[in-house]
């Protein structure tokens, strides 16, 4: 499948988008506009966008085409866990080395098996665990793309019944949710966006329209600035995340500067290693942070982002190492 450049500037910017959210976090908040908008927070906003991003470019891969099923879970999980167990396995053993010991937290033995497949994001909000890096996004986007193949299956059916389906599921879930995991996170929730995103496939050659670019562009405004009173806060910011999909690929569909596209593409390599290690970076640095100057933020920010892209080149460098070994290419030869 031919790249899309626009995708491509919307996976980038908001995978810094949430970099700036969670910085805010860290810090005083005084950078509010990285935080909140009129219609709730940007980490849910731009987490919408992630999953509806996610379901797009499978969707337009693999709608036209059989599903093999071996060759999909093999680059799943060459895409996804091989990147995350990197990491994890590269956290973890510097905490052992530090702690000397292998179960260096008083939990059962077995929650690391969770830690190691991705999923201690979820399990963190009932219990302790080994949870070092990749946040609740991994464990969301495994049990969607293990799933995958189902919602292929139903949206080649009937698209507008399936994205239907799924949404009175969510609103089921959510007005008789009693907590638990935060309902912002919920798969039922991941799983909407992600079908919204599918659905958005099947149109992806009007997706660029002019029309579609100045529709996305006045509602984005109105949802950021203007507060909306009769709906939901989780509705509204799925909502505005999937119309922020829209603009950003649009924007970054009307760039037509090589140089600069060659930038984004180079960028969009390493989103995924950025998600995974930002949290443990910013928590490293910010933490006990109470400097309250919005300027100095700003440049903390942008250094951080900085020291971000070069680990995340740092780690693609290493899993082009890691996929050159003889294991992946026979698997591959396989397959």
């Amino acid at each position: 499948m031919k790249r899309i450049l626009g995708l491509d500037f919307a996976r980038v910017i908001m995978t810094f988008g949430i970099v700036a959210y969670h910085f805010s976090c860290y810090t005083s908040a005084n950078l509010y506009y990285f935080n909140i908008h009129a219609n709730g927070v940007w980490g849910g906003t731009y987490n919408a966008s992630f999953f509806a991003l996610s379901g797009l470019c499978l969707f337009n891969k693999y709608s036209r085409e059989n599903l093999n099923i071996i060759n999909y879970y093999y680059n799943r999980w060459k895409s996804i866990i091989i990147p995350y167990a990197l990491v994890f396995l590269y956290a973890y053993f510097n905490n052992v080395a530090s702690t000397g010991r292998f179960f260096y937290l008083d939990i059962p033995n077995w929650i690391l098996l969770l830690s190691f497949i991705g999923e201690d994001g979820y399990v963190e909000f009932f219990r302790g665990t080994y949870f070092i890096t990749g946040v609740w996004f991994v464990g969301a986007i495994i049990l969607i793309y293990i799933i995958y193949p189902i919602l292929n299956t139903v949206m080649k059916k009937n698209k507008v019944f399936s994205l239907i389906s799924a949404g009175c599921l969510y609103e089921l879930v959510r007005v008789n949710y009693s907590g638990g995991v935060p309902f912002d996170i919920h798969p039922v929730v991941c799983i909407l966006s992600f079908m919204v995103g599918m659905f958005l496939a099947t149109f992806i050659s009007h997706l660029f329209d002019n029309v579609v670019f100045f529709l996305s562009f006045i509602a984005s405004i109105v949802l950021i600035v203007y507060p909306i009173g009769f709906v939901s806060g989780s509705t509204k910011q799925l909502l505005l995340g999937w119309i922020l999909l829209v603009l950003f690929s649009n924007i970054g569909y009307r760039i037509k500067l090589r140089k600069v596209n060659d930038f984004i593409e180079m960028m969009s390599h390493i989103s995924y290693p950025v998600i995974l290690i930002h949290l443990p970076v910013l928590h490293k640095f910010l933490l006990g942070w109470n400097d309250t100057n919005n300027l100095k933020e700003v440049v903390v920010l942008f250094i951080l982002c900085v020291v971000l892209c070069i680990l995340g080149m740092a780690i693609n460098i290493i899993l082009r190492q890691v996929f050159s070994w003889k294991i992946f290419t026979y698997i591959e030869k396989k397959i």
